[in-house]
């Protein structure tokens, strides 16, 4: 019951079970309060409240987690619709059947709970975000076929073949490591090495997991306060064999120090490769990251 009532309040919470509970009880108890009042009026938006409750059950029948606050697979983003649906119709409902109220106080209601709603679910949206960043890697993972990193975001290596063979991204023109310049293939300067973040100034980052090839490589950088254009990871001989994503939240890296928020990045390199290092680059300029001391 309790997932039925969170995934009918959704909207009222980002990551609280207990309120989005109270909020799809509310709503239900507010449903089926005018939904008594049945007439050819309201009987489109008494369909799509019922269907949003249905939806609330199978979801509440046929999904579990604990990844969530409380376990509650109700406040899973993708399941806001259901909330959606279900708070429309209310409001709508409302709107029919109590024409007595003033069209401006209907009309001010409307606009609070929208702007409300919308306030919360920039939460929510943000943190789907930070989330879901770290599946851009999948492009650089594919096209230097890291199937082991593949795995680790989930994603189906086995159609890397069907993808290649019909020159779709990221085997096509369009894959770019976003330097502005080098791509895998390339041949680097010498590249002056970054100051550890232990050290002090606004120019500084480290790696925090091993170089080896076919892993997820994380780490953070900071350059002149800013974070870096891109990073690429390079072999013994300088030449870029991969690349990876920088703006990430820094709960990603792996580092003793902790990372400024938004300096994280992750890279990956071909399976069985020869690391040489991790380059990160700023308007042109190539610094090479230090392992953590």
């Amino acid at each position: 019951m309790s997932v039925l009532a969170a995934a009918i309040g959704g909207l009222w919470s980002a990551n609280v079970a207990v309120v989005a509970v109270i909020a799809g009880g509310i709503t239900i108890a507010v449903l089926v309060h005018l939904v008594r009042d049945a007439n050819p009026r309201t009987s489109g938006w008494i369909a799509i409240a019922t269907y949003a409750v249905l939806l609330a059950g199978m979801l509440a029948l046929g999904r579990t987690t604990d990844q969530l606050p409380g376990g509650n697979v109700g406040l899973i983003s993708r399941y806001v619709v259901i909330s959606t649906l279900a708070t429309s119709a209310l409001l709508a409902l409302v709107a029919i059947n109590r024409p007595q109220w003033p069209l401006r106080q209907l009309l001010i209601a409307t606009v609070t709970v929208a702007l409300v709603t919308h306030a919360i679910g920039g939460n929510k949206a943000e943190g789907v975000r930070h989330d879901y960043g770290p599946l851009n890697l999948a492009a650089v993972a594919l096209r230097v076929d890291a199937p082991t990193v593949l795995d680790t975001l989930h994603i189906q290596r086995a159609a890397a073949p069907a993808a290649r063979s019909l020159g779709a991204y990221p085997f096509n023109g369009t894959f770019t490591l976003g330097c502005g310049g080098p791509e895998l293939g390339s041949r680097l300067p010498t590249a002056a090495p970054l100051p550890r973040g232990t050290e002090p100034g606004d120019t500084h980052g480290e790696t925090g997991t091993p170089l080896t090839g076919d892993t997820l490589l994380s780490g953070w950088a900071t350059i002149g306060g800013t974070r870096a254009d891109c990073v690429l990871v390079v072999d013994q001989n300088d030449i870029v064999i991969g690349g990876g994503l920088i703006g990430l939240p820094g709960s990603v890296t792996k580092t003793k120090t902790a990372a400024p928020e938004g300096m994280a990045w992750q890279a990956v390199a071909p399976a069985g490769a020869t690391i040489g290092g991790v380059i990160a680059v700023k308007t042109g300029a190539f610094y090479r990251l230090q392992a953590q001391e």
